[in-house]
């Protein structure tokens, strides 16, 4: 049975770098392409007034993509392919070590959380977004946390979070230990590595990843953001002055609120005594749903922490409890990217409206999630 579901997932992942090439360079790969070869040719990577290209809304180290160009322009693309089924690999290969494929309700949730999972197809393989790359590299931060190597950890979040900057969030979630106490190691060494690498930004490329955490900050509500949903279903300007206040504030400062909001969320898993993952996904969830550009990618890194949580040692009930918690938001992600790709196109033109209303189901279904599970905890 075990052997049988290595080979299965060899061939998987064939047929996922097959995807990789067919699907060739599209969507946001496109706008990378434009980043790095702004790089090649020394100039800003994160310049947008003199050059007809996209807005860079990532961290320095995204820049480094640019030297695997040498392999082609789908070079980027499959190193983070690679990377990406390496490490689901290893998830496997401990999965299978702690006897989880015995029962057959779990071989089900591994499918539908991996393999089967259109969201991992579609934005890892298909369209190649960078989100892949994170998700790989916090999927070995949690194996390397789970097994105490805290300075490993920590300094893979910081890396992490050099790549696209929400994973800085996961940090001290990843600290928590047992009687709520936190492990320094993982805190100490992320922010070193991230001081570390913007400092190094700065000396190779000046001050510009400075634009990427502005335009970051102030961009408009994306897709799965309940704030689009409201600005596209309400009629903003008849809230009156006041009402038209309120909203531009918490448009303008979402990030306080996504602060406050994570700030919550770790208070309440430090008092509980949570383990680390079960509160880092519970955390980032609550980071993913209340920032307002909600992008389906961002949630490759949550999906990957989630099938993380059979690797708890003894497997206590939370982590049971909060699998069966993302279950449907699992599928509701599987099913979203599958109509971005397959089944319409892109949400846009006829099935515009579904860009427009997809944010209250990912805030309700989302935030209901997390709710069940602390009230289902108390039980």
């Amino acid at each position: 049975m075990n052997n049988r579901i290595k080979y299965l997932y060899i061939i998987w992942s064939i047929f996922m770098l097959l995807t990789c090439y067919v699907f060739g360079a599209r969507h946001d790969y496109l706008a990378y392409l434009n980043h790095w070869n702004l790089l090649l040719e020394g100039k800003n990577s994160w310049a947008t007034n003199e050059t007809n290209v996209g807005h860079n809304a990532y961290g320095p180290f995204h820049s480094f993509s640019a030297y695997l160009l040498i392999f082609g322009t789908l070079g980027p693309k499959f190193f983070q392919a690679i990377l990406f089924l390496i490490a689901n690999y290893v998830l496997l290969k401990e999965l299978i070590k702690n006897n989880f494929f015995l029962e057959k309700n779990n071989l089900a949730f591994y499918l539908l959380a991996i393999p089967g999972n259109f969201l991992i197809i579609v934005f890892s393989f298909i369209l190649g977004v960078n989100d892949t790359l994170v998700a790989s590299i916090i999927l070995f931060a949690v194996l390397l946390r789970l097994d105490e190597k805290n300075y490993f950890a920590g300094f893979l979040i910081g890396f992490a979070a050099l790549l696209k900057y929400f994973p800085l969030f996961l940090l001290p979630f990843f600290a928590l230990k047992k009687e709520k106490k936190l492990e320094w190691k993982v805190v100490i060494s992320g922010l070193i590595t991230i001081i570390v690498g913007l400092l190094f930004s700065l000396y190779m490329w000046g001050d510009g990843f400075v634009n990427s955490i502005i335009y970051g900050s102030a961009r408009d509500p994306k897709t799965l953001s309940i704030l689009k949903a409201i600005s596209q279903t309400f009629n903003i300007d008849q809230l009156g002055e006041t009402g038209k206040y309120i909203w531009d504030l918490i448009l303008k400062y979402n990030f306080i609120f996504v602060c406050v909001s994570v700030g919550v969320v770790f208070l309440i898993s430090l008092k509980l005594n949570l383990h680390f993952l079960v509160a880092a996904i519970l955390g980032l969830w609550t980071v993913l749903l209340v920032y307002k550009v909600g992008h389906a990618n961002f949630y490759l890194t949550w999906l990957m922490m989630v099938m993380s949580l059979s690797l708890i040692e003894n497997k206590n009930k939370d982590s049971v409890l909060l699998q069966a918690c993302c279950y449907p938001f699992m599928i509701f992600l599987s099913i979203y990217a599958w109509g971005f790709v397959f089944g319409t196109d892109g949400y846009t033109n006829e099935s515009s409206f579904i860009r427009d209303i997809v944010g209250y189901v990912s805030f309700y279904l989302g935030f209901g999630g997390i709710i069940y599970f602390f009230l289902a905890r108390k039980k």
